[in-house]
């Protein structure tokens, strides 16, 4: 009995000791994660721009300070997207597409003070338009819009030389090494660059903006954020369906510059490998009958046989001469071929006699062996075009050239046009089918 009572007792001390501490351990845990809160609460309600949220957590602690930040910056964002689609105006720059694009591609490849000037030429346009956008859509009135231009032109020198060796690097590193081949890539990754470019250039732009801005009533949203948070905004309002534009006009020029080349590959290889041959045989038996008056004895018909075996090579190919065109037509996003109908370019026959049986008066001479060799040559040359697949040959024969003319498109331009090809008359096909990618995809990326 007196064991039982001792366990019993010992039992209860260590409960009440297990109590105690678990006791201490929350008030220490509820201590550490009430200070943690408060922190994050003040931290955040900071960096959230909530200004409630902020000073109740730097002064009395109060954990909302986190809440309160987030629901007030989720609304700030509410807000700027709204207005970002409510704008009246676009942004359009005031240089043609096919100045930019002309230039942007050729950045570096000289690095001259000429070259830098005349990038600035175009960032200078871009950016006084972009604070024109700005401008506008918000109600700026003339003496703001000055004050923000007059301190643009004062850090342009600065934001356009670094954009400038940035571009030059961009372009470096992404054309001017590459292997030449027909597709060039040129204007497609120039504006690519250009993008990365321009999109660092538009937050500065968003950024002066808003720094030169006095608090007044319609600027009050952008006041109260960063200009980190308003840019995704300006960039993806105004300066993406610019990109856009670049990057689609881009494409073409590239395509453009292509034809040349694409058009001399095409009629020089088809020419040399596009041939097919075929090899025809056939025996015949001829006879010459000759007719010889005898006078008293009357006439009578003499004949004289030839065995004669013919084998005969004849090939067929194409004649640039002829009709051929290369379209490439950027609304279908195909490359349409126009190739001549083939046709027999040799048909060389091998005649051999086998035997001749002549009587006396009837003699097998060049006009005989002439009209054996032209009938020959007539029969084995209408089986060979017309009974055999030897002009369907010398077809696939182009179109494997094709493809393999047709394949570094794959990987020389950002997405490929499907192939179309056409003989003649003869009803057209897709040689190489990509009508599965679009350019508004690509764009889109």
């Amino acid at each position: 009995m007196k064991r039982i009572s001792f366990i019993k007792q010992e039992f209860i001390i260590i409960v009440v000791a297990l109590i105690v501490i678990l006791t201490i351990s929350l008030i220490f845990s509820f201590k550490h994660v009430t200070t943690a809160t408060f922190k994050k609460g003040y931290v955040t309600g900071y960096v959230y721009g909530d200004s409630i949220g902020y000073e109740r957590g730097n002064s009395h602690g109060d954990s909302t300070g986190f809440a309160r930040g987030f629901d007030t910056k989720y609304n700030d964002l509410i807000e700027i997207d709204k207005v970002f689609q409510d704008l009246k105006y676009s942004f359009q720059p005031s240089l043609q597409y096919s100045q930019i694009i002309g230039k942007i591609a050729e950045i570096g490849s000289n690095n001259t003070n000429k070259e830098s000037i005349e990038f600035s030429k175009i960032l200078n346009s871009i950016h006084t338009g972009l604070i024109d956008y700005l401008a506008n859509n918000f109600d700026l009135n003339e003496k703001d819009k000055k004050q923000i231009l007059a301190k643009y032109h004062q850090q342009s020198i600065e934001i356009n030389q670094l954009a400038y060796q940035e571009m030059v690097e961009l372009n470096e590193s992404s054309i001017l090494p590459k292997e030449k081949s027909i597709f060039q890539r040129r204007n497609i990754e120039g504006i690519n660059n250009f993008d990365k470019v321009l999109a660092e250039n538009a937050c500065k732009i968003v950024n002066l903006f808003i720094s030169t801005l006095d608090i007044k009533p319609y600027s009050t949203f952008f006041i109260k954020t960063i200009s980190s948070e308003v840019c995704p905004y300006f960039l993806g309002k105004a300066i993406r369906p610019l990109i856009i534009e670049l990057k689609r006009r881009a494409i073409i020029e590239d395509y453009a510059e292509a034809k040349y080349e694409i058009t001399q590959q095409i009629s020089n290889r088809i020419a040399q490998f596009a041939t097919a041959q075929v090899q025809t045989n056939t025996s015949l038996d001829y006879s010459f009958a000759k007719q010889i008056d005898l006078h008293w004895l009357g006439k009578y018909k003499f004949t004289s046989e030839v065995k004669a075996e013919a084998s005969a090579k004849t090939k067929a190919g194409f004649d640039f001469m002829q009709q051929f065109s290369l379209e490439i037509d950027h609304r279908l996003e195909r490359i349409i071929i126009h190739l001549p109908e083939p046709y027999i370019t040799s048909h060389e026959l091998d005649l051999k006699i086998l035997d001749i049986h002549e009587p006396w008066c009837v003699d097998i001479g060049p006009d005989q062996l002439n009209a054996i060799n032209k009938d020959l040559r007539k029969q084995l040359l209408h089986e060979a075009e017309y009974n055999t697949t030897l002009l369907n040959d010398a077809i696939d024969s182009a179109e494997d050239i094709l493809k393999v003319i047709f394949s570094p498109i794959a990987t020389s331009m950002p997405y490929p046009y499907s192939v179309v090809i056409q003989f003649g008359a003869r009803e057209s096909k897709v040689l190489i089918d990509h009508s599965d990618m679009s350019l508004e995809s690509f764009l889109s990326l």
